[in-house]
């Protein structure tokens, strides 16, 4: 070759590195998208049930003509839900997370006769810990929706801590309550190695398998069984951000 054409296969060469370069760009901008258009799908099918939930609430009390509760109710409400309508996209700190249930209990306190509570056990930590928007305030929501009876008031305990492991550390997300176990149909549900996208029944469960799959991969994981008779979520989460998909 002579100079003149070697500059010119360098030329070539160079051109299609570059291509190559931008097509796996390309790809991989389409291949975030579809993953963000995923977790959008599936932050709009948690909300419509709470925000009918409330409603609810919300016609019991004007039908009691207690107005002084509905003012406040939907101050709490308004709050709640400028956090459930945020944008989702990104992990947020734990301290939000616990923020938003603490609202979501004062709007139980503010509409049911016997109202549950909620104790937190929270590694001092962990405040700042990033999770995925609505892991914990979905078992919080279907604690109070499957666990209240007449027999005795409910009490949902929430414990994060660290774990060390010989694969490395993660973070446990416990929440379990004094309510009724859960049903085998229920865990064997859970169980399955696939989570998918879309269930008619169980939107939330379902909802945080397909999050964690999109956001971790095989690195995160969401347990469920009964302890004592009494049912249990725990979520298991990379203790740094190096697995994070």
């Amino acid at each position: 070759f002579s100079i003149r054409e070697f500059e010119r296969v360098r030329i070539a060469f160079n051109r299609m590195v570059e291509r190559i370069r931008q097509l796996k760009i390309t790809s991989y901008e389409k291949e975030l998208e579809a993953k963000h258009a995923k977790l959008q799908y599936l932050q709009l099918q948690i909300r419509p049930h709470f925000y009918l939930n409330c409603l609810k609430n919300l016609y019991a009390l004007a039908e009691a003509k207690q107005y002084h509760s509905i003012q406040n109710t939907i101050l709490a409400l308004s709050g709640y839900l400028r956090f459930i309508f945020r944008d989702n996209m990104k992990r947020i700190p734990l301290s939000q997370e616990l923020r938003s249930i603490r609202d979501y209990m004062q709007l139980q306190t503010l509409c049911n006769a016997n109202p549950p509570c909620c104790k937190m056990d929270i590694d001092a930590d962990l405040e700042d810990f990033l999770i995925p928007p609505l892991s914990l305030v979905t078992f919080v929501e279907n604690s109070v929706q499957h666990g209240t009876t007449l027999d005795h008031a409910l009490v949902i305990r929430i414990r994060v801590s660290r774990i060390r492991g010989k694969d490395g550390d993660y973070v446990s997300l416990l929440i379990f309550n004094n309510g009724p176990a859960f049903p085998d149909f229920i865990l064997q549900e859970a169980a399955e190695p696939e989570p998918q996208i879309y269930h008619s029944q169980h939107v939330g469960i379902n909802n945080i398998r397909y999050r964690l799959h999109l956001l971790y991969g095989e690195t995160a994981a969401l347990s469920l069984y009964n302890s004592a008779g009494f049912p249990c979520a725990e979520l298991f989460l990379p203790g740094n951000d190096s697995n994070i998909k």
